[in-house]
C-alpha cells in the first residue's frame, strides 16, 4: 500500500514504510467481509501514526494511506477508536496534554474533526505533580499518557516516571549510557464529553487497565480475579 503522493511534505521519502516509525495502527472492527454480487466488501477503517502523522484507509477498498488534514494536535502521541461514539481520538504532544483531536470517518470522503479542549479537574496539575517530584531529587522527571476506553468511558492515563542510570553508568553520557524509567505514579482522568472536563478518577472499581506505547485496554476483574490488586483495581 502506498501513501498519497498530495501530502508530499509529509509522506515517507520512499514507499516503503520503515517499521520503525510506526507508531501504532488502530482499527474500527475486526475485519469482516461478506460476499454481495461475488465482490468482497468490508467496513473496517485503519488509521495509523505514522511519525507522529495520522493517515488513515479503508481496509479491502482502498490502495493507499491518506494524510488526515491537521488540527491543533500537531504531533500524535496515542491513538484510539472509541467504540461508543464511533469516533478515532488522538492525543497531542506532552504541551497539549489536555487536548484531543476526533476524528468522524464514517464518509472517507469527507473526514469530520473536532479539537477537544476540555478543563481538567484535578487536586494538582500534571506539571504540579511533576515539579513536587522534582523536589525529592528527581530530577529528570516526565510523563507520556495513553488513552484507554472502559466499560464505555475515555480515559486519558498518565505514567509520571523518572529517568535513572544503571549505576556504574556515566550520567553526563545520556546517549550511550545504559538508563531506566522508575514509574512513579500513576495518574488517572475520566473525559466527562457533556461538560467537557477531565475528571480525576480516584478508583477504578472492578477494571484493571493495561497501559503502553502500541495499545491499551481495560479487563474486569470480576472476569479476571487474578488481576484484582490490594485496593480491588490497578494500573
Amino acid at each position: 500500500m502506498t501513501f498519497d503522493q498530495t501530502n508530499e511534505h509529509k509522506s515517507p521519502p520512499s514507499e516503503t514504510v520503515a517499521l520503525h516509525s510506526i507508531r501504532d495502527v488502530v482499527l474500527s472492527s475486526s475485519p469482516s467481509s461478506s460476499l454481495d454480487n461475488d465482490q468482497c466488501t468490508t467496513t473496517t477503517t485503519a488509521v495509523m501514526n505514522y511519525g507522529g502523522y495520522l493517515y488513515f484507509c479503508k481496509l479491502g477498498v482502498d490502495e493507499r494511506w491518506t494524510l488526515l488534514s491537521e488540527g491543533n494536535c500537531h504531533y500524535c502521541c496515542d491513538l484510539i477508536y472509541f467504540s461508543k461514539d464511533g469516533r478515532f481520538y488522538a492525543s497531542g504532544n506532552q504541551y497539549e496534554y489536555h487536548q484531543l483531536e476526533a476524528w468522524d470517518l464514517t464518509d472517507h470522503s469527507c473526514p469530520k474533526h473536532q479539537l477537544i479542549d476540555p478543563t481538567f479537574s484535578s487536586p494538582r496539575t500534571i506539571p504540579e505533580m511533576i515539579d513536587y517530584y522534582k523536589s525529592f531529587n528527581y530530577w529528570q522527571v516526565s510523563f507520556v499518557k495513553y488513552l484507554v476506553e472502559s466499560s464505555g468511558d475515555l480515559l486519558l492515563v498518565f505514567r509520571i516516571f523518572n529517568t535513572e542510570f544503571v549505576p556504574g553508568g556515566k550520567e553526563n553520557d545520556s546517549y550511550s549510557s545504559p538508563k531506566f524509567h522508575r514509574t512513579l505514579r500513576f495518574v488517572v482522568h475520566k473525559l466527562n464529553f457533556k461538560l467537557n472536563k477531565w475528571e480525576h478518577v480516584e478508583c477504578l472499581d472492578d477494571r484493571s487497565l493495561f497501559v503502553g506505547y502500541n495499545h491499551s485496554f481495560s479487563l474486569s476483574t470480576r472476569d479476571y480475579p487474578e488481576l484484582r490488586g490490594r485496593i480491588g483495581s490497578h494500573v
